[in-house]
């Protein structure tokens, strides 16, 4: 008997649960806002600064200047060479951005991958 005396003293009154689901909604109501707001707010963040990115002098993946990434290679022409004839000079850049190149191909060499080598003509 004391037992069950025990758990109805331990039980809330309908009010004090009443009280307490309000409480619990409350509170997790005010924890989703919390989320929204700091998420928002991160998002936020990440966008101006993003903006202001390219102003700071930081170097990620190589130098920024001087070094050979961005260096000037001068024109080597335009020339037509027939099949198997030798190129005018030795191309500057791999892959060849300009020089002498075959005159019947009418297109470059198609993007995929080559059993055989691929001249730079």
């Amino acid at each position: 008997m004391a037992s069950s005396e025990k758990r109805k003293k331990d039980r809330l009154t309908p009010t004090q649960a009443r009280a307490a689901r309000r409480t619990r909604r409350h509170r997790r109501r005010r924890v989703k806002r919390i989320a929204a707001f700091s998420a928002v707010g991160v998002v936020a963040f990440l966008l101006i600064a993003s903006l202001f990115a390219g102003n700071l002098p930081i170097s990620i993946g190589g130098p920024r200047e001087g070094g050979d990434a961005g260096t000037r290679i001068p024109d080597a022409g335009t020339d037509h060479i027939s099949r198997g004839e030798a190129p005018i000079q030795a191309y500057t850049s791999v892959p060849a951005t300009s020089g002498s190149h075959y005159s019947d191909s009418g297109a470059p060499a198609r993007w995929a991958v080559y059993d055989e080598f691929v001249q730079n003509e």
